[in-house]
């Protein structure tokens, strides 16, 4: 049974959530918050100590949510290579997702890497052990042809990670099933023309 303190710090966020992408993280304060939210300001401060808190506990909420989907992608029956080319578009549709309008969050990812590196450090460690876990089946089924599938999956989240910041950046102007195609090609086929 869900508490009452539990429904109104979920409302809060809800409506916090709105108004960030209303009105804009920078514009919106806890007074707004909480008038939108029709709790007092006592109330509002019992949950969240500012709206930076709040900010933070949303984006928590969908790294939690990027983590779980990553695992459900890893999960299939699919074939090794199948899995991974899922994998990669689940990755870049739930960052296009986790964008999903907000300008405050799109900000956080393109300018306060150090706030998100923070944030993803769980996550980091586990995209590596689910990348891991694809190249090693790829390899012992004989789908793929690599040496060192624990480094290949090192190396694999480094570089998502760097097409990040480009995809973020595209993201309003190009759809992004194109983006994530011309990655999975490069990563499956290359650059060069056959």
């Amino acid at each position: 049974m869900r508490t009452t303190l539990l429904i109104t710090k979920e409302k809060i966020i809800s409506v916090a959530q709105k108004l960030f992408i209303e009105t804009s993280f920078y514009r919106t304060t806890m007074k707004d918050i909480a008038r939108a939210a029709k709790v007092s300001r006592r109330t509002l401060y019992t949950h969240f100590n500012s709206k930076e808190d709040i900010f933070n506990h949303i984006v928590d909420q969908k790294i939690e949510l990027i983590e779980q989907k990553l695992e459900q992608a890893v999960r299939t029956a699919l074939p090794a290579d199948k899995r991974l080319k899922l994998y990669i578009k689940e990755r870049f549709n739930l960052i296009a997702e986790l964008m999903g309008g907000s300008q405050p969050i799109k900000e956080t990812f393109l300018h306060n890497n150090s706030r998100i590196d923070v944030l993803r450090k769980n996550i980091d460690t586990q995209e590596i052990e689910l990348l891991y876990a694809i190249l090693k089946d790829g390899v012992t089924k004989g789908i793929f042809s690599i040496k060192q599938p624990r480094r290949l999956a090192n190396s694999l989240q480094s570089v998502f990670k760097s097409l990040e910041f480009g995809f973020i950046r595209e993201y309003d102007h190009k759809p992004n099933p194109q983006i994530i195609n011309e990655y999975i090609n490069i990563l499956f086929h290359g650059i060069i023309k056959k």
